[in-house]
């Protein structure tokens, strides 16, 4: 719900440490659109919508990526 939330009211802070994460993500393997990061994105091994799962903080990658 986090991710969520942030992702509705935008803090610049988390969206610095989103668009850090979504790079990683935009690539990834797991990324069921890999090479780009929409909305609809979602991470194969953990079900997650990428641009929320970027936007919650107390969220870890289950690649450790």
């Amino acid at each position: 719900m986090e991710g969520w939330k942030n992702l509705a009211i935008r803090n610049p802070k988390v969206e610095e440490v989103a668009l850090k994460r979504l790079e990683v993500c935009k690539d990834c393997e797991a990324n069921n659109t890999q090479g780009n990061v929409l909305m609809a994105s979602r991470c194969k091994d953990c079900g997650c919508f990428l641009e929320a799962k970027s936007r919650n903080l107390t969220s870890t990658c289950p690649r450790n990526k």
